[in-house]
């Protein structure tokens, strides 16, 4: 199998893009791999190559800056649809040590209060996944509600990528648990919501 989607991906680098990275799983175990591609292919915008064009590998980290946005959303909403996730909520059940302003439906809408220009990723570059999400956790909230960044200051990209990867891990422990109780209570409220 891994050889079917080392040639579906090298038909599309560097044609479509410089580098690609896939990864199948089967019941929680890869079954098939593979990666094409070099992570740095040019130099400048005008196309030149770069000189050093270190390879893809199956452990290459890609910024999808804002496509996460579209998954973990679709992700939040169906598990609060299932009435796994309450999105008004604190996250504290799901992400201990979160700060329990902090909810799906702020992490959503970019009103969780996380800096929004935060990069864990470049700040502990050696750092196992359990040690940046651990950092993210203890980032002090600046600010929390709708208020906090007004409608017509809000632009592109606020609350930044710890919205994104902490509403993934909030989404990724309510997939795995019970039914939230709030609601399960609720469903069939017309605004669904408690209280």
């Amino acid at each position: 199998m891994s050889d079917r989607l080392e040639a579906v991906l090298a038909d599309a680098v560097p044609r479509v893009c410089a580098a690609a990275v896939a990864l199948i799983a089967a019941d929680g175990s890869v079954v098939a791999s593979a990666a094409t591609g070099e992570l740095v292919r040019y130099a400048d915008a005008a196309g030149s190559l770069a000189q050093e064009r270190p390879p893809a590998g199956p452990g290459s980290i890609f910024d999808l800056a804002s496509v996460s946005k579209l998954f973990t959303t679709v992700v939040l909403l169906s598990l609060a649809e299932e009435g796994r996730l309450g999105l008004d909520e604190p996250v504290t059940g799901l992400i201990p040590g979160a700060d329990p302003r902090i909810t799906p439906r702020r992490l959503l809408t970019h009103t969780a209060g996380l800096p929004p220009t935060r990069r864990i990723d470049r700040e502990l570059p050696g750092a196992d996944a359990a040690a940046r999400m651990d950092a993210m956790v203890r980032t002090p909230v600046t600010h929390t509600g709708r208020r906090a960044v007004p409608l017509q200051r809000r632009r592109h990209g606020d609350g930044g990528p710890d919205d994104r990867v902490a509403g993934g891990r909030a989404a990724g422990r309510a997939a795995s648990g019970p039914p939230s109780p709030c609601r399960r209570r609720c469903r069939g409220t017309a605004a669904g919501r408690c209280g």
